[in-house]
């Protein structure tokens, strides 16, 4: 059974949060890593998308590197954040207001696609995943940054955020919407594999939290494997 991403959710929830979540968070080791990956190799009329992009904290970054982001996103508050940020620096990066598993876009006319922690929304991965590999040209390569499943912290914490506290907690607070599930590196390379997508490689990096579950952090990333230990997770991977 496919676990569809109820889409009223997470519009309601950052419609209505835009301006007190905190989507400013500096991932610029994310940043840095994937203009590593990608300089030099991207020429004249190549564009990167960017799906769920919310305030394009990723894509206006690397637009004031020199590439062209398309971006989209459900929250129509969040792309007006977006536009201003347009308007006050001039950027080659352009917003829609889309859904990415309906993604109003010919196929394959994208020669990157950069995913910033978003596929933490889909419950099940394979659909959003499936339509992004649509939309990529052959060879097309895809980029993820995401919570990683595979520590254990982040494994209790989803679980407690599921099954304990109630879903009106989680949403008053602002902690997480109904669709959240952080997923393992192994059920990213599964999914992955079944949705068109080859040469999937990854690495893991640490980024300090400011609250109590950053010491078993630490701990994990002391005395565990690295794919255990990061807090986070790249993956890159090319499209078959």
């Amino acid at each position: 059974m496919i676990n569809l991403q109820n889409k009223r959710a997470e519009i309601s929830f950052f419609n209505e949060r835009n301006d007190t979540i905190d989507f400013e968070k500096p991932y610029f080791e994310c940043i840095e890593i994937l203009t590593k990956l990608i300089r030099g190799r991207l020429g004249y009329g190549q564009l990167i998308f960017e799906p769920g992009c919310g305030s394009a904290v990723f894509g206006l970054e690397l637009t004031s590197r020199g590439f062209s982001v398309v971006g989209c996103d459900l929250s129509p508050n969040l792309l007006k954040k977006v536009t201003k940020k347009i308007n006050i620096r001039f950027s080659s990066y352009y917003p829609i207001l889309c859904d990415v598993e309906h993604a109003p876009f010919r196929l394959s006319v994208f020669d990157y696609c950069f995913s910033g922690f978003i596929l933490h929304h889909f419950k099940s991965l394979n659909s959003v995943l499936y339509e992004i590999a649509k939309i990529l040209k052959i060879r097309g390569e895809l980029w993820v940054a995401e919570p990683n499943g595979s520590n254990p912290v982040a494994a209790i914490k989803n679980n407690i955020a599921r099954h304990i506290m109630p879903q009106e907690t989680l949403l008053e607070y602002g902690w997480s919407t109904p669709n959240e599930k952080v997923h393992s590196i192994k059920t990213y390379f599964t999914s992955l594999s079944m949705t068109g997508y080859t040469k999937i490689r990854y690495n893991t990096i640490y980024f300090p939290s400011h609250n109590f579950f950053n010491l078993f952090y630490l701990i994990c990333r002391k005395f565990l494997p690295s794919f255990l230990g990061g807090t986070d997770v790249l993956l890159k991977c090319q499209k078959i």
